[in-house]
């Protein structure tokens, strides 16, 4: 009983942090929602349109987006990119965790403190947290492009979708399973070479 209750005790921490870090990427998300979109308007705005002063600089655009979409445009796209936010991070921490322990437990890492455990150590850390980024990168591409598509809608002459789920119905029937994955093979290789150093860091 006494080992089972210390072991519950040495898992906790990674069950608060895990906590924690989904509660304060929520709360972060929210807060940046409004540069996220003005990010995305200002990407997809070319130099060669006829509309190309639309967005001329951060309070200009935010100034007329207020005024002709309304207040909430800040926050389009808000829920997708929670859910991504959520989903990345739950499905990365859960990769990382089941394949740490599943290298202790084959023995990969020596035991002990020395320099040979530290090196292993930080090797597997090293390769653990580029496979776990680039699954939770591939779970949550599909959010991530519909978030993009609905805060870019307004560039567009004409509202395409609706809502969430509009846009979810409309792609599946005019594009097929594979318009959620677009972009996916540039963002992994994004990832695998970001997120080892990231958790390493």
């Amino acid at each position: 009983m006494a080992s089972n209750s210390g072991e519950k005790e040495k898992k906790q921490p990674s069950v608060d942090y895990a906590i924690a870090g989904a509660v304060s990427g929520v709360v972060a998300r929210a807060v940046v929602s409004p540069l996220d979109l003005l990010k995305i308007r200002f990407q997809l705005q070319t130099a060669g349109s006829k509309d190309r002063r639309r967005y001329a600089g951060m309070l200009q655009s935010l100034t007329r987006i207020v005024r002709e979409e309304g207040a909430h445009s800040l926050w389009k796209g808000h829920i997708p990119a929670q859910l991504l936010s959520l989903t990345y991070g739950a499905t990365q921490f859960c990769f990382y965790e089941a394949m740490t322990r599943g290298m202790e437990r084959v023995k990969i890492i020596p035991e002990g403190g020395g320099r040979g455990a530290v090196a292993s150590r930080a090797g597997v850390n090293f390769v653990c947290g580029g496979v776990a980024g680039c699954c939770a990168t591939l779970v949550a591409h599909p959010l991530d492009v519909l978030r993009t598509r609905l805060v870019a809608q307004a560039t567009l002459e004409s509202k395409v979708y609706s809502s969430l789920s509009h846009a979810v119905g409309h792609m599946w029937r005019n594009e097929g399973s594979v318009a959620f994955f677009r972009g996916a093979f540039a963002q992994q290789r994004l990832v695998s070479h970001i997120r080892p150093i990231h958790i390493k860091v």
